[in-house]
C-alpha cells in the first residue's frame, strides 16, 4: 500500500473509534442531564431533608438554569468559574452542549468512514479498518463493571438509593450502543478475514505475465 493511502486510513481508523467514543458518551451524558432526569433526582433528595415540594423545585431551577459567567461548556472548561464544572456539566447549559455533541460525531464517524473507503486499497483492509475501531470503542461496553462501584464509593451510602438510578440509566445507554459498536465491529473483522481469503485465492489464480 502507498505511504499516503496508510497514513490516512490509519488517522481515519483513530478518528473513527474516537468519533464513535465521543458520540456514546455525549448521547448518554446528555440524557443523564436532561431535566426530566434531574428534576426527579434533586427534588427528592431536598424533600427528603425537609425541603417542601415548592421549595425544592424552587431550588432546582436555580441551579438547573443558572446562567454562567464563562458561557458555554468548552468556555468554562478554558476559564473555570467558581462553582466548579461538576455544576456546569450537569446544568442546562452542560445539557445543551452535550446534546449537539452527537451529531456532530456522527459527521465525523461518516467522514472517516468515507476516508477509509477512499484510501484503502484493498476490500478486506477497508473492511477492517472500519471493524477493528468499532471493536476498540465497543470495549467501552464493560465500563459500568469497572467504574459504578468506585463512583458510589465517593458518595454517602445513604445516597445511593438516589444515584444508582441515574447511574444505571447513564450506563445501560453505554452498554446498549457500544454493545451495538461492538457487534458490529466484530461481525466486520469476521467478513474482512473471508473476504480477505477470497483475496488471497484470486491472486493465485491470476496467471503472471512472463518477462520478456
Amino acid at each position: 500500500m502507498v505511504w499516503w493511502r496508510t497514513t490516512i486510513v490509519s488517522i481515519a481508523s483513530v478518528v473513527l473509534a474516537l468519533a464513535i467514543t465521543a458520540t456514546v458518551f455525549s448521547a448518554a451524558i446528555a440524557g443523564l442531564t436532561a431535566e426530566e432526569s434531574l428534576r426527579p433526582f434533586f427534588t427528592k433528595i431536598l424533600a427528603d431533608a425537609g425541603e417542601s415540594q415548592a421549595d425544592a423545585a424552587a431550588k432546582f431551577d436555580e441551579f438547573y438554569f443558572k446562567e454562567f459567567s464563562c458561557g458555554d461548556v468548552p468556555g468554562c472548561i478554558a476559564k473555570p468559574p467558581a462553582e466548579g464544572w461538576a455544576l456546569v456539566f450537569m446544568s442546562k447549559t452542560g445539557h445543551d452542549f452535550f446534546k449537539t455533541v452527537p451529531g456532530q460525531g456522527i459527521v465525523a464517524v461518516l467522514l472517516a468512514i468515507v476516508a477509509i473507503l477512499m484510501a484503502g486499497e484493498t476490500w478486506s483492509g477497508r473492511i477492517n479498518s472500519i471493524g477493528i475501531p468499532g471493536i476498540i470503542a465497543g470495549v467501552n461496553m464493560f465500563l459500568k463493571f469497572a467504574a459504578q462501584g468506585p463512583l458510589l464509593k465517593f458518595a454517602p451510602t445513604e445516597a445511593h438509593a438516589y444515584l444508582v438510578p441515574l447511574l444505571d440509566d447513564f450506563f445501560g445507554t453505554l452498554m446498549l450502543w457500544f454493545g451495538i459498536t461492538l457487534v458490529v465491529g466484530m461481525v466486520l473483522v469476521v467478513i474482512g478475514f473471508i473476504v480477505r481469503r477470497h483475496e488471497s485465492q484470486t491472486l493465485k489464480t491470476v496467471p503472471q505475465e512472463s518477462e520478456p
